[in-house]
């Protein structure tokens, strides 16, 4: 990035939904350094990085009951016109298509058919969810200056894939596949799966 894209995004900060709740931010921020997920650092040293892009930060799912909010990366914002965001460098030419979102629908015909053939069997559905899934990747090295933020305070490079980024879901759906593959092979193929599994049930 050039350094006027630097200083553009150094002057324009966070989005405002960020300072709405400092308290989860911070919370959100110390969970993620307890998981490795960023590195957290003194902020008065981000004009001192080499290659650093500093990307704006929101909060989504405030005012949702049901849902924790959870910080926004927002790799396409530009604060000006002139400028580049992350998702702009990234090519999505040789990303694989995403097949997750379709999961859901087919998930819940499944369900569907599997209650018209089985009226009246109590029904077992196990949650196959992952917590912070983007962040387990990792970036590489070169790449964690170009994933800066500021949070709660903090300057912070996110070593793990962002929420926000273009190549983040397909990046991750390929792992899910391989979970999705190992369940089914499990299921079909190891006759003690289900006693090995009761005691998280």
């Amino acid at each position: 990035a050039s350094e006027a894209t630097f200083q553009a995004f150094y002057q324009y900060g966070n989005h405002a939904s960020y300072s709405t709740a400092p308290e989860k931010a911070l919370s959100a921020l110390t969970k993620d350094a307890k998981r490795g997920f960023v590195i957290p650092f003194d902020p008065r040293v981000v004009p001192f990085v080499l290659n650093c892009h500093l990307t704006p930060q929101g909060m989504e799912d405030l005012d949702t009951p049901f849902k924790s909010p959870r910080s926004i990366f927002d790799s396409s914002f530009r604060p000006a016109d002139w400028c580049s965001a992350i998702n702009d460098w990234t090519s999505m030419a040789g990303e694989n298509p995403v097949l997750c979102v379709e999961i859901e629908e087919e998930f819940m015909q499944w369900i569907w058919n599997l209650r018209i053939s089985y009226p009246n069997d109590e029904i077992y559905l196990a949650d196959d969810d992952v917590s912070g899934a983007f962040r387990w990747l990792k970036y590489h090295p070169n790449l964690l200056a170009m994933h800066t933020s500021i949070q709660a305070g903090f300057a912070v490079f996110n070593s793990g894939g962002t929420f926000g980024g273009s190549t983040t879901p397909p990046n991750w759906d390929r792992l899910a596949q391989g979970r999705r593959s190992l369940a089914r092979w499990l299921w079909c193929n190891c006759p003690t799966v289900v006693q090995d599994a009761a005691q998280y049930l």
